[in-house]
């Protein structure tokens, strides 16, 4: 049995095992346009017109939606729990929103009789808070919980991105045929990507901030992203992959694999997607883009380790398994990347590309309610059995 057969049993079979562990696993929820419904029709009203509803976010409890009206002068916040009533709207004005300076005694009247934390002067108002409310001027709200001052990075994606350098160097150093069509379909997937980030926008919608137009965040966030796909596209031109005839094994393995790790971790921004307009483009565009990127990687990986012969795969396998339990978020990608740089090489882009095709599916299956998402997933799983009973009867011991 060669390392390949050894490697893609050995995940199968680890597959197979924590896929038997989902059996309990029910919780479900409703779809973000649902929870819009509710707030908006049982949610408490505030004394102002919320606004578009710019975006929504995946909590434990429920769905935070997230309102802004065109001039931004302020964003309304509101949880949706799922199997509760809406919660008391949270509010955040600008500072230079003219209101009112009220006295203690009113606002405290207007907050419910809660106790004074204090209060904060402002140009042309003076805002109370309250340990659970907030009174803006003569608004009265529930106190915002604020927002993270930073965003930290994890051991996981810092070792990814040293890894993309690394594969990206060894890839430009060395020579090795090119597959101009899968060059092309990166192109394709970086140009379907664009298409898809009007929709992706509402994940975002936390970083909208009162006082700024909304249409500002917007044109910000789609230019952002647009760099960042021109950024992969050109990477892909540079630095491109070098593939070989998919084997069944390594389709069927990356495919089990995304499949499981996105139904056992069902990651809140991965729930939020079953969201978003033009969630289709998420199950095309990004799995290729993102398979590329993590064989990227393992390439980097797997030339860093080279020089330990055939020591260095054993030490990919293990390090997978502890980036899939002790790396968080990041670890998922970390993990695949380095299953993909064990692999011979030729047949970690497939194995990566059908791990990222099954993610999504997975995460929907497990975590989603409602039909659209579950009808897709099911659609990019039967087109990807499609792919590997087609691998299979052409046979897969041939190279290109």
């Amino acid at each position: 049995m060669d390392r390949t057969k050894a490697l893609s049993l050995f995940g199968l079979l680890a597959a197979g095992v924590l896929a038997a562990s989902l059996g309990g696993r029910s919780a479900r929820c409703g779809s973000p346009q649902q929870a819009q419904g509710r707030a908006e029709e049982q949610a408490p009203q505030l004394a102002l017109v919320w606004g578009k509803l710019r975006g929504f976010s995946r909590k434990a409890q429920g769905w935070e939606l997230f309102y802004q009206p065109a001039h931004g002068a302020w964003v309304v916040r509101v949880l949706v729990p799922d199997d509760a009533a809406p919660q008391k709207p949270a509010l955040e004005v600008a500072g230079w929103l003219p209101g009112s300076r009220l006295s203690l005694e009113a606002a405290q009247r207007l907050a419910g009789g809660e106790r004074a934390e204090g209060f904060l002067e402002r140009p042309a108002r003076r805002d109370w808070y309250f340990s659970r409310a907030a009174v803006f001027g003569a608004l009265p709200a529930a106190r915002s919980p604020g927002r993270q001052a930073g965003v930290g990075v994890s051991w996981a994606a810092a070792l990814l991105a040293g890894l993309l350098l690394a594969g990206a160097t060894a890839r430009r150093v060395g020579s090795h045929p090119v597959d101009r069509g899968l060059r092309r379909a990166m192109l394709l997937a970086a140009a379907l990507g664009v298409l898809a980030l009007p929709g992706a926008t509402r994940l975002a919608a936390a970083l909208f901030t009162p006082g700024i137009r909304p249409f500002v965040n917007l044109t910000v966030l789609v230019a952002a992203g647009s760099l960042l796909l021109a950024t992969v596209a050109a990477a892909a031109y540079l630095f491109p992959a070098f593939p070989s005839r998919p084997r069944w094994w390594t389709w069927a393995g990356g495919a089990l694999s995304g499949w499981v790790l996105g139904a056992l971790t069902a990651p809140p921004w991965a729930v939020a997607v079953a969201g978003v307009p033009g969630r289709v483009l998420w199950l095309l565009a990004p799995p290729l883009l993102a398979g590329y990127l993590l064989d990227l990687a393992g390439a980097g990986a797997r030339g860093l380790l080279a020089p330990l012969g055939r020591l260095a795969w054993l030490l990919l396998a293990a390090g997978a398994v502890l980036a899939f339990g002790w790396g968080g978020s990041w670890g998922l990608p970390l993990g695949v990347a380095l299953l993909a740089g064990a692999l011979p090489l030729g047949q970690g882009v497939w194995f990566a590309t059908a791990a990222a095709s099954t993610f999504l599916p997975g995460v929907w299956w497990v975590a989603v309610g409602w039909l659209g998402p579950l009808r897709d997933g099911l659609a990019v799983l039967l087109a990807t059995v499609g792919g590997l009973s087609a691998t299979a009867l052409r046979g897969g011991k041939v190279e290109a």
